[in-house]
């Protein structure tokens, strides 16, 4: 499973549980759905109005409807990969 970073505008006044929840719940719907797809976190940058969401994904459609369903409008969906990627192939 591939990983994505989904930079999304996010008005100061929202809340991280919040933003956080409506995320876990429309990929639980996703994945129930049969789509394979995981919740890592999001990242709320309140001074930016900046949330960035961490998704397992087979593809950036995916991440990207998971996004939708949640309500989130992505400004930009892109691969990302963690500096210890090659420690957890390893193991």
């Amino acid at each position: 499973m591939r990983r994505f970073l989904v930079e999304a505008y996010t008005p100061g006044g929202s809340s991280i549980r919040e933003l956080d929840g409506q995320a876990r719940r429309a990929v639980a719907e996703l994945s129930e759905a049969g789509t394979p797809i995981h919740y890592e976190h999001a990242i709320f940058v309140p001074e930016d109005e900046t949330c960035f969401y961490v998704l397992g994904a087979s593809s950036r459609h995916d991440a990207a409807e998971a996004m939708r369903r949640a309500g989130v409008s992505a400004q930009r969906v892109t691969e990302a990969v963690r500096a210890d990627a090659d420690r957890e192939e390893e193991q």
